[in-house]
């Protein structure tokens, strides 16, 4: 078999393949003595057809299967005949298979880089503390409390700020209605839609309407009203205040806890995991910044093509899940172009390198560490271990939890083999204040 190589980039190769004839001859012999032990064809019993019936029944079929065993096999054939050991699937390109002559096809195929390892021992690493302050677990329990909220109707008082106005409203800009809703819930407050709403319905009572002009933001939409001066109508029905549970033992029970103390106590458990969980994850940013930053090596392209492709369609699944139109995602995908190649890059580069550094110190992922996950799995979930290994197994998901393993493994060793200094996380207030 004739192979000639050719070098396309830095990390991906092109194989002209040559197969001769007599090879072609030889599968299409092959194809067609299995299909004669079964073959059925009107006039003959069942294995007993002539192969020149079969060729005039099976001729794509066989045409199809002989090229795609071909192939496969000069492909296989031609990595071990020139040493290459491709990192991804190739690209199978300009096919020429025609009867009586030899067949000819591309393989561009992606190949790991060759690359110094430079130092990875001894990075420069800040770790954010995970220490939990009053301060933040008091933030976490006005969160909940507010969660928890009631919203009582108001009697013998108009309204003030702080106040919620449940109304009708209707605004109009030349004289013409643009926007118009009824039994709307109004908070009095300067985050208002309409900031200066809240100065013209502070003093308002249940059954009064109130009419002024008010100027709409900037970021009012539809955009081409932002910044124009609205006649606003506002009929309110009732006015509310919203009252906090107290921060006690009765409230701890609604939140599944005996005493405030112990409800304290678990949150406290809980905010300090999720700085650690955060404080790990922002290491293993510093950790793979500063590899690829010494490390700028060439990436196989073929590679970035797929990993680009993956992310996209993560983005993708995101977008779709908040809601978004089909449009709007292919629209803002396609803004996301550049950033995601970044990425893609910058994840393949910290694979070789880690692979790299894996392979210099002995690091590898064992049976008995993906023992240990399942069973940390199913005694979280309640299942059996065995239930946890199925569905990871009919999910295909036990080669993501091996490469999970396989980097956490390599960051703890970089992590600690790097010289690391601590600071304070910023406080992370809970989100829907």
């Amino acid at each position: 078999m004739k192979v000639i190589v050719e070098k396309v980039a830095a990390c991906q190769k092109r194989l002209i393949i040559e197969v001769p004839p007599e090879k072609i001859s030889e599968g299409f012999s092959a194809f067609y003595s299995r299909l004669a032990k079964t073959a059925e064809v009107p006039g003959f019993r069942k294995g007993k057809a002539p192969r020149q019936m079969l060729e005039q029944h099976y001729q794509r079929t066989a045409r199809e299967e002989v090229l795609s065993t071909l192939v496969n096999d000069a492909y296989q054939q031609a990595l071990t005949q020139e040493k290459l050991k491709p990192v991804e699937s190739p690209a199978i390109s300009d096919i020429d298979f025609q009867e009586n002559k030899p067949l000819k096809f591309h393989a561009t195929v992606d190949i790991a880089p060759e690359f110094e390892l430079k130092t990875y021992r001894g990075l420069k690493l800040n770790r954010v503390s995970a220490r939990v302050s009053d301060e933040e677990l008091n933030q976490v329990l006005d969160y909940l409390r507010d969660r928890h909220a009631q919203f009582l109707p108001v009697e013998g008082r108009p309204a003030q700020m702080g106040d919620y106005l449940i109304a009708d409203y209707q605004f109009s800009v030349d004289s013409r209605i643009v926007d118009k809703k009824e039994k709307v819930w109004l908070w009095l407050s300067e985050q208002m839609f309409i900031p200066a709403m809240a100065k013209e319905l502070v003093g308002v009572t249940p059954g009064q309407t109130r009419e002024f002009d008010a100027v709409l933001p900037e970021h009012y939409h539809p955009p081409e009203l932002a910044g124009k001066t609205a006649r606003c109508s506002v009929s309110v029905a009732e006015i509310k205040e919203k009252k906090l549970p107290d921060a006690d033992d009765a409230f701890a029970t609604t939140m599944g806890a005996e005493s405030m103390t112990a409800l304290r106590e678990r949150l406290h458990k809980e905010l300090t995991a999720e700085k650690q969980s955060r404080g790990q994850q922002e290491l293993k940013r510093q950790v793979i910044d500063q590899l690829v930053q010494a490390m700028p090596i060439e990436v196989p392209p073929l590679m970035v093509q797929h990993r680009i492709q993956t992310l996209q369609a993560s983005v993708q699944r995101r977008m779709k899940n908040q809601g978004m139109a089909d449009k709007d995602i292919a629209e803002q995908t396609g803004k996301l172009t550049a950033s995601l190649s970044e990425e893609a890059v910058r994840q393949i580069r910290a694979f070789f390198i880690l692979e790299r550094i894996a392979e210099q110190e002995k690091i590898t992922v064992e049976e008995k560490d993906i023992e240990a996950r399942i069973a940390a799995i199913a005694e979280s979930s309640q299942q059996k271990k065995e239930a946890v290994f199925e569905y990871l197994h009919k999910n295909n998901m036990l080669d993501d939890m091996y490469s999970e393993l396989w980097e956490g493994k390599l960051i703890d060793f970089l992590v600690a083999a790097a010289a690391v200094t601590e600071t304070e996380l910023p406080d992370k207030p809970p989100a829907g204040r």
